[in-house]
Order: C-alpha cells, then sequence, then structure tokens
C-alpha cells in the first residue's frame, strides 16, 4: 500500500475510527483519479487505434487521420471516426468479406453483399475519378481489436495513474 495511507490500527473505538476515515479517505482519492484514468486510457485506445489501421489497412492514411476523441463525461469518452465508409473498412463488404468476416459479425448485425453482386462484384469510381472492380473487402477489425486490447490493458494503465498519484 502507498506511504500515503495509513491502514494500521487498533480494536478501540477510536483505532477502529480512524481506519474508517482512512478507507474513507483513499476512497475519495481513488474516486478523484478517475478522469486522469480515462484521459490515459483514452490516449491509449488513440495509439491502439491507430496501429491496427496501419497493421490492417492499406489505405492513403484518410482513415488513420480521422479517428477522434470525445470525453462525454468524466466516466466516459468516445474514439470514433465519422469517415463514411470506415464501416465498410472494419466489417469488410461483399462476398470476400463473407469469406473473412468481422470477428464480431454475430452481434452487429452486419450483412455482406446485400446487393446481391457475388462473385461478379461491382465497379465504382474512386475519388480521382478512376474506376476499380471489385468483389469486395475482408474485416479489418480495427476498433474491435482496439477494445479487445484495451481491456486487456486497462488495469495495468489504471494501476499506473494511481501509482503516480501516489495513490497505490
Amino acid at each position: 500500500m502507498s506511504k500515503k495511507f495509513d491502514f494500521t490500527f487498533d480494536l478501540s473505538p477510536k483505532g477502529v475510527q480512524q481506519l474508517v476515515d482512512n478507507l474513507q479517505k483513499y476512497y475519495r482519492e481513488i474516486v478523484n483519479c478517475r478522469e486522469d484514468i480515462l484521459d490515459a486510457l483514452t490516449k491509449r485506445a488513440l495509439e491502439l487505434v491507430k496501429q491496427n489501421i496501419k497493421a490492417t489497412t492499406h489505405g492513403t492514411g484518410e482513415l488513420e487521420s480521422s479517428i477522434q476523441v470525445e470525453k462525454v463525461s468524466k466516466e466516459i469518452a468516445k474514439v470514433y471516426t465519422d469517415l463514411f465508409y470506415a464501416q465498410f473498412v472494419e466489417y469488410g463488404t461483399g462476398v470476400i468479406g463473407k469469406n473473412k468476416p468481422h470477428k464480431n459479425i454475430s452481434e452487429s448485425g452486419w450483412s455482406y453483399d446485400i446487393n446481391e453482386h457475388g462473385e461478379e462484384g461491382w465497379v465504382y469510381k474512386d475519388k480521382s475519378g478512376q474506376y476499380f472492380w471489385t468483389a469486395g473487402e475482408e474485416a479489418h477489425n480495427f476498433m474491435y481489436d482496439t477494445l479487445v486490447q484495451l481491456k486487456e490493458e486497462y488495469m495495468t494503465i489504471a494501476r499506473q495513474v494511481l501509482k503516480e498519484r501516489g495513490i497505490i
């Protein structure tokens, strides 16, 4: 335990009351760190999502630079993109996406090949006006993988913040 808090006590009423007071102070200190913990978690989520985009896509960097962070409250933050095609990169499209679907497809409600192009695929025009043919794209899971990684790291990150604040 931290040197900042003294949890030794005797069994006298005064000793027990001191312990209760110290535990309440300790609890308040931890609660006061929640924004710092959220900030650290959000920073790490932003790093992870950008790493996952780089590792799983072959894009222009537009998707990576579109990632945003919004603090909703002292306990909630969002890491998101409002780029319209990000969902197609995350979940995949067409028969290719259906053959290599998103890791969490059962809970997402996502549908592949909704226009029933099948193996014939479709033609699309990019921003420069060039035409391309595709039968879809596999799922890249950049947001989902970030969530999984952050779930694995969040206790370590929270402990580090508490340690830096002298609470543990």
